[in-house]
């Protein structure tokens, strides 16, 4: 992040004739405009001369102050700092194209080893919840209750063992329990289908995953187009990574993959319960 602010801020510029590309005064009314006090601002022109290289480490190592401004609130103070420094850099770039070259790229991509994301004009944690987990996952709880699954105990150990790997930083351990739940889910709602249907009774009660989902299918449980969405989600939690994206943010984008589905698959079973399981 120092080497962009320096490009932007001090280094001559091809765009202009002479000077940086960008004013430093313009970036301190802009980090004024976000809540950044002025006293810090002060001293980041006095005290250090916007010099990035210096103020980002003095800021990470609890530094920038004099001593005697080291608790505890002032450590996360100052890490608000820093994530403010990423969003305005980040804002930047997104608004002037012309300045960024490969930037965005790489901040993008040193966000999310951090495990932050660049969202609408902020920096988030990828752990911020957009969708409310222990609300959802008490949702399905409450359906797997409800749907008196026999594998039910089996079906939220996998979730749940998922949920502490992930607080571990096991990320690829995570995404595989979060797979295991959803595989689980499907094949217990495949075996009480099949239990009420004769025409499947010849039908494997443990077949490969790619049958589960043809089966469920021909039971139509599942459309054509939720067959292909459910089976799309199975093969992302299967596929071990993906490129470009953080392990941190892959697992938390796996976990409320497995939830939402996992969540829709139970609400559909009620009611194809409750019209025996041939129909809703």
């Amino acid at each position: 992040m120092a080497i962009e602010y320096r490009r932007l801020f001090h280094e001559e510029s091809s765009f202009r004739f002479l000077g940086p590309a960008l004013e430093l005064q313009r970036l301190s009314d802009a980090l004024y405009g976000m809540n950044f006090d002025k006293n810090f601002l002060n001293r980041c022109e006095m005290t250090f001369d916007w010099d990035f290289s210096t103020i980002f480490p003095a800021l990470l190592d609890g530094t920038f102050w004099e001593a005697g401004h080291s608790d505890r609130k002032a450590q996360t103070r100052q890490r608000a700092y820093l994530l403010g420094f990423a969003s305005a850099l980040c804002s930047i770039l997104a608004n002037q194209p012309e300045y960024a070259g490969p930037a965005p790229a790489r901040i993008h991509e040193s966000l999310g080893r951090d495990g932050l994301r660049y969202v609408d004009g902020r920096i988030v944690s990828i752990t911020q919840q957009v969708v409310p987990e222990q609300q959802e996952f008490s949702a399905v709880q409450q359906l797997l209750s409800t749907c008196a699954l026999p594998e039910s105990r089996t079906i939220l150990s996998h979730y749940e063992s998922g949920q502490k790997q992930f607080a571990a930083d096991e990320f690829h351990a995570c995404v595989g329990e979060w797979r295991s739940f959803i595989e689980a889910l499907l094949r217990a709602i495949w075996k009480q289908t099949q239990a009420h249907r004769a025409e499947f009774s010849s039908f494997a009660a443990v077949p490969p995953m790619k049958d589960v989902f043809e089966f469920l299918a021909r039971a139509e449980f599942f459309t054509s187009d939720e067959k292909l969405a459910f089976s799309s989600v199975w093969g992302f939690l299967s596929a071990g990574g993906h490129p470009g994206m953080p392990a941190k943010e892959d697992a938390h984008l796996s976990m409320f993959m497995a939830l939402t589905f996992g969540h829709a698959a139970l609400l559909k079973l009620l009611s194809w319960r409750e019209h025996g399981f041939a129909s809703f």
